[in-house]
């Protein structure tokens, strides 16, 4: 489980005689990987979301009591996954910005000014149940869970005079995130 964030900000007065810039580029990869014990699990633990939520629960009190984005459900087609052996939990929370804020000010008598935030996410997480032994029934079953959520912005709560202005805020193509449960 992580939360990440990164921020480009102006809170005072800046005069710049070419182009001014205020870019928060921020990219995170997060892997969750589970191995079931030798002998598999019982299934006495609860179901799998009871056993994800009391984890993210303990991970959220070592945060300082930050609560993190529920995880997804585990659970297929046919409903909710009783149990198993060993649940790999990937959860990305990503947060950029860049801002001119409130007192901030820009002031380009001859450049362009840009505010950029460029978020960019990876997460994946791997659930590998197939360790079991003959000396007690258990159940040998692997579960992965991914949760990746962005959050890009730029603005200007301060004043910007510039001839050309570009206020952005863009995440990642189709190509550079990637959510991958296996």
């Amino acid at each position: 489980i992580a939360k990440h964030t990164t921020t480009a900000s102006l809170a005072r007065a800046a005069t710049v005689t070419g182009d001014a810039r205020i870019t928060a580029d921020g990219t995170s990869k997060v892997v969750g990987v589970a191995t079931a014990s030798a002998k598999g699990s019982d299934g006495s633990g609860g179901s799998v979301d009871q056993q994800v939520g009391a984890e993210q629960a303990h991970a959220d009190s070592l945060a300082g009591g930050t609560a993190s984005p529920a995880a997804p459900s585990a659970a297929t087609s046919e409903g909710a996954i009783g149990a198993a052996a060993a649940a790999g939990v990937a959860i990305a929370t990503v947060t950029v910005s860049s801002a001119v804020l409130p007192g901030g000010s820009i002031v380009s008598a001859a450049g362009e000014t840009h505010i950029d935030a460029k978020a960019a996410s990876d997460a994946s997480s791997s659930g590998s149940g197939s360790a079991a032994t003959s000396a007690a029934v258990g159940i040998g079953a692997g579960v992965a869970l991914t949760l990746a959520t962005f959050r890009s912005t730029a603005s200007v709560d301060g004043s910007v005079t510039a001839p050309r202005v570009f206020i952005t805020a863009s995440g990642p193509a189709p190509h550079v995130s990637a959510l991958a449960p296996s």
